[in-house]
């Protein structure tokens, strides 16, 4: 570029004294020149900046091989170390290694001292065994013997199986004629038995008859008590001929429920209990009497000797609420319930909701024939009776006995 600019200086005329241009072109070719060397040095420069900068990137590259070699002889040493360690150790497990040898050494001379000693035990052991065999020989000779001896108890033993079937014959001769005879016996029993049961039905007959009589019997004299009343002006003897046409009425009922049962010698209270109030109802609730009778019955299955004092009690019970409870013209309910306590003991309860009992009345010291019927009866039934005030008005009366 500063050659162009002087070949175009070179080519203007000259305008000025020959001198100055002369001197003005030596400078101008010494300011080319400067800025030639200006550039060659740039030149030279970037050259030397780009050597210096390869020279810091092989430095570089120098310092990190430099710190690689570090690490690998630090890692050597580390190696040489461990080496070192594993020789020590290497070195302590030859020793007792060795020192295992002169154990096993000691071992092993013990163990040939122990063989030794077994082939001494050995030949101890073979004489024993030739005495053991001596024995065995002894043995045998004695087994032939009691072989013998059993030869003959086999023979003793067919005898006596020979004796046992002998026997066995006799037994079954003598069992054929025990069951000609338990045959005879047997229909001998099987006659004793159809004359028992004939017997027996005709007493059961018999029984059912007299219940069937004694409640017609009954029935009767009911009937005639009832005739008689109808005669009688007094009114309080009228009542009491029909208290006892009651009382008749509930054991001639017992009667006819037997009569009626299969079992001749027991009934269902709740059946014969359920009868009788159905036939006091229909005697007392004449005239249209509002009384509702509530009954809460459970099964229990007693004796004509329990079964008739109870009905009795149950019959002088309604007949009290029945006269007695409610005044004239007003109703009310009479409670009876019947429950077993347990196996042994029956409890009955007659309950009303009218005017109760006096106050202080001891039913064990009244003075009415009805109550004193109930007391001893329940007495007669080796049981208790009770009387407790019902709140609102009305009595209970219960009464426990043993089941007969």
């Amino acid at each position: 570029m500063a050659a162009k600019k002087i070949a175009q200086l070179r080519k203007k005329p000259e305008r000025r004294s020959g001198e100055k241009i002369r001197r003005l072109r030596e400078v101008q070719l010494a300011t080319f020149n400067i800025l030639e060397d200006f550039n060659a040095e740039k030149e030279r420069l970037e050259q030397t900046e780009r050597a210096t900068l390869n020279i810091l990137d092989d430095f570089n590259q120098e310092k990190k091989l430099m710190g690689d070699t570090q690490r690998a002889t630090l890692n050597i040493l580390e190696d040489f170390n461990a080496e070192k360690e594993h020789y020590e150790v290497t070195q302590k497990a030859t020793f007792n290694i060795l020192d295992d040898f002169n154990e096993e050494k000691l071992r092993l001379e013990d163990t040939q001292r122990a063989t030794l000693n077994i082939l001494d035990d050995f030949n101890q052991e073979k004489e024993h065994y030739e005495v053991t065999q001596k024995a065995t020989f002894n043995i045998l000779d004695d087994f032939n013997e009691e072989k013998m001896l059993m030869g003959e108890t086999q023979r003793a033993l067919l005898n006596i199986l020979d004796d046992f079937e002998e026997e066995k014959q006799k037994v079954e001769k003598a069992k054929e004629d025990l069951q000609g005879a338990h045959d005879v016996l047997e229909i001998r029993v099987e006659e004793r038995t159809s004359q028992l049961r004939a017997s027996l039905k005709e007493k059961e007959v018999l029984i059912k008859e007299i219940y069937h009589r004694t409640k017609n019997n009954m029935h009767i004299i009911t009937n005639l008590i009832s005739l008689q009343t109808r005669s009688i002006e007094d009114r309080e003897m009228a009542g009491k001929m029909r208290d006892l046409q009651s009382r008749i009425q509930a054991m001639a009922l017992v009667h006819e429920k037997l009569y009626k049962s299969g079992d001749l010698s027991k009934l269902d209270l709740k059946d014969y209990v359920t009868d009788l109030v159905g036939s006091l109802t229909a005697s007392y609730l004449k005239g249209g009497r509002n009384v509702t009778i509530a009954l809460a019955l459970e099964e229990a299955v007693v004796s004509i000797d329990t079964a008739i004092p109870c009905g009795l009690i149950i019959n002088e019970l309604i007949s009290n609420c029945m006269k007695y409870a409610f005044p004239p013209g007003q109703g009310g309910v009479i409670s009876i319930g019947l429950h077993s306590l347990g196996d042994r003991e029956i409890e009955l309860r007659v309950a009303d909701n009218g005017k109760g009992l006096p106050e202080g009345m001891d039913i064990a010291k009244a003075g009415t024939l009805g109550l004193k019927i109930v007391y001893n009866l329940a007495m007669q039934l080796m049981g208790a009776v009770e009387a407790r005030p019902v709140a609102g008005g009305g009595v209970e009366f219960i009464v426990r006995f043993e089941r007969g």
